[in-house]
């Protein structure tokens, strides 16, 4: 979760790419746990 902690320190583009990185990474995870 640090990232999110970064992002509400220093709100970027970088971060905002990072953030859905993680979540279609958490996505993925949960479709094959579901399978």
């Amino acid at each position: 979760m640090s990232t999110t902690e970064v992002c509400v320190t220093a709100h970027t583009d970088e971060c905002e790419r990072e953030l859905h990185v993680e979540e279609e990474e958490q996505q993925d995870q949960e479709m094959e746990a579901a399978v």
